[in-house]
């Protein structure tokens, strides 16, 4: 990497939709006019063994190439351990290429292409519980496994409730083995192919005029299967496939202008993507049947920006943006019964099965599922759960900026913006019901404002940044489960607010520390009525992975040994407790943690060797990253991901 820039709110005016709450840039090293390069070998715990190669190659007097080359592999750190496969692991192979021809003083021409590969098994999740009086569990209790106590043999009527009292042969409370143990027992894969091309071209057409061409396609195919449950017996089971292919065009016009007070940019971009993600669902073999859900995308959208600095004094200056955005989005559903699969008793309760899209009266009787729990209405092979047609959505949407900056002497500047963003509308493509039609959502809106202070004090030996902001968003965006589908619906507003403070401090030329430290206060101002009457969701719940405080503090110490530089270094990493849903299940609570990690960096005389030896997370902190839950709803499971504990790792870095 040649640096990261991490850009905090709203990035509407120059990056377009989906970046509402900021943008990370990394930016590769470009390719140069002399032969180098670097080798880096590193091992860990886990039986870590990475490797990384990067070659800089001039290729002629005006035509320079970089190609990289990087290999990982990890074993998992959760045990199935009914069959010994492990989850979580790392194997991916990948490559880039990098082309700089400088045409001419005013022309320089950059083409790269990338692929990578990865072939592992599945996310590392395991089972945070189930719930023995939900439908589900009651159904596999007492049809599906003859070794729990409660079972009865062949369905008949309706389920109720039927507690298993703690017996480890049913679903149960004793699905849950630990942080790191899964009783899966069904497929579990995660596989992906990623590549694609990119193209820049950079003119100086004068002195006061730059035009630049940015090209880029992408390609992407993978495949994931998951064991939901995380248990010996089927509750769901989930497959995913996806392929994406993207397209997007970006011509800039910048330039300076009035003795170089005013610096410009205009812009055109242009985006189009076509995907298919069909989603296979299993759910109990006999009481619920299967789905094959999700469908296909095209979307298309197309921008012009702007933007503007005037330096209006040489102490203040003031910058304005806008972005105007059409899109376009198509959908069609894949919710159907699989031909060649059992019929599916999807929605409602008894008698409420409506089958909208092929058989609007739902007319079947009894007959139509011999010993079935439930007589009534079903969806039966080859039906649809929604209509197998075309569906179109169309935003408008333009978003302003504005940032007026003082500076108030050569060390200290403040600042005030005001910035607009939103996140793109689109449709919920997975149902576990019948429905009339296919739902979408609209855009989610903010406005943002933010007061901040960049400033050096002390020679230069302290530098102090703060921000504090408020955020009121509009329509907003929430995920939450109906039954066990994740559907995305517009809540309502909410507003966010806080503040963040970052110093870095040398006060020696040996010592380095670093301190963030960030508050955030988010809430509801008001909530759909659907939101209310569907959902658990109320003005009082948390938002999910947002923590109210966080907290970051490193020190470093540069000495030497001989020829060689050494750099220990310590940091401290706080996070407040978090729910990882919307609805605040209790399950998914991930309390407050305390991560403590140290490395020591041994770099030669030359430059030509770096060594490091590195611990994370030293204190075996064991949290809960994210994960799911349809514990009080039909499904009556809950799955989640913990970090994996403690982790050691040493490397080798050889620059030529």
């Amino acid at each position: 990497m040649e640096s990261v820039e991490v850009l905090r709110g709203p990035q509407g005016t120059l990056f377009g939709r989906n970046t509402i709450g900021g943008a990370v840039l990394l930016n590769s090293k470009k390719p140069t006019d002399e032969f180098s390069g670097n080798a880096e070998v590193k091992l860990g715990s886990d039986d870590m063994r990475n490797a990384v190669l990067n070659f800089n190659v001039p290729l002629s007097e005006n035509l320079f190439s970089k190609i990289s080359l990087a290999s990982s592999k990890r074993d998992g750190y959760v045990e199935r351990v009914y069959d010994g496969v492990e989850l979580g692991d790392d194997d991916s192979l990948a490559g880039r290429v990098a082309l700089l021809w400088q045409a001419s003083d005013q022309l320089t021409v950059l083409l790269t292409a990338d692929y990578t590969k990865e072939n592992e098994q599945g996310a590392p999740a395991v089972s945070l519980g189930v719930n023995d009086s939900a439908v589900w569990p009651t159904l596999a209790n007492r049809y599906q496994i003859p070794s729990c106590s409660v079972y009865t043999g062949a369905p008949a009527g309706a389920p109720i409730p039927s507690p298993t009292n703690g017996d480890p042969n049913c679903l149960n409370e004793t699905t849950i083995l630990g942080e790191h143990k899964s009783g899966g027992t069904s497929k579990v894969e995660s596989d992906l192919d990623y590549w694609g091309v990119h193209l820049t071209a950079e003119w100086d057409v004068s002195e006061k005029l730059t035009v630049k061409s940015i090209t880029g396609y992408r390609d992407l195919e993978s495949f994931s299967a998951r064991d939901g449950d995380a248990t010996p017996h089927v509750l769901i089971n989930t497959e995913d496939e996806f392929y994406h292919e993207q397209f997007s065009q970006e011509i800039q016009f910048s330039g300076v202008a009035y003795d170089s007070q005013v610096k410009w940019i205009l812009g055109l971009f242009y985006f189009e993507e076509n995907a298919e993600n069909p989603n296979p669902l299993d759910g109990l073999p006999i009481q619920v049947g299967s789905i094959f859900s999700g469908g296909e995308v095209e979307n298309d959208n197309w921008d012009v920006f702007a933007k503007s600095t005037w330096d209006m004094t040489s102490d203040f200056s003031i910058t304005a943006g806008i972005r105007y955005t059409d899109e376009q989005k198509q959908f069609l559903p894949y919710s159907i019964v699989p031909p060649d699969g059992g019929p599916y008793f999807g929605g409602g309760g008894p008698g409420t099965r409506n089958r909208y899209a092929d058989c609007p009266t739902g007319a079947e009787g009894p007959a139509a599922c011999p010993g079935g729990p439930f007589p009534g209405l079903l969806f039966l092979p080859g039906d649809s759960l929604v209509p197998q047609e075309w569906v179109e959505e169309e935003f408008q949407k333009t978003n302003v900026m504005v940032n007026g900056a003082w500076n108030l002497s050569d060390d200290v500047m403040v600042y005030a913006t005001y910035s607009q963003g939103f996140k793109s509308g689109g449709f919920v493509q997975r149902y576990q019901a019948g429905a009339p039609a296919v739902t979408s959502f609209d855009p989610e809106e903010v406005e943002a404002i933010e007061f901040g202070l960049k400033s050096s004090w002390l020679d230069n030996s302290l530098r102090v940044n703060a921000a504090a902001f408020y955020s009121d968003y509009q329509d907003m965006q929430l995920v939450a489960l109906f039954g066990f589908a994740p559907v995305t619906k517009n809540a309502g507003e909410a507003t966010l607010k806080g503040f963040e403070i970052e110093a870095t401090y040398i006060p020696e030329s040996s010592w380095l520390i670093q301190l963030g430290v960030g508050y955030l206060d988010a809430e509801y101002e008001e909530l759909s009525d659907d939101i209310l009457n569907t959902t658990p969701i109320t003005k009082d719940s948390a938002f999910a992975q947002v923590p109210e405080w966080s907290t970051n503090l490193g020190i470093s110490y540069t000495t030497t040994w001989g020829e060689w530089t050494v750099e220990p270094r310590l940091d401290w990493i706080y996070s407040d407790e978090t729910y990882q849903d919307a609805t605040n299940d209790p399950l998914l609570l991930s309390d407050s943690y305390n991560l403590l990690n140290a490395s020591i960096t041994m770099t030669s005389a030359s430059d030509a060797w770096e060594l490091v030896a590195a611990g994370r997370n030293l204190t075996d902190e064991l949290y809960l990253i994210t994960g799911r839950s349809s514990f009080n709803s039909a499904p009556g499971y809950a799955e989640g991901i913990y970090s994996r504990g403690k982790e050691w790792s040493l490397s080798v870095k050889y620059n030529f």
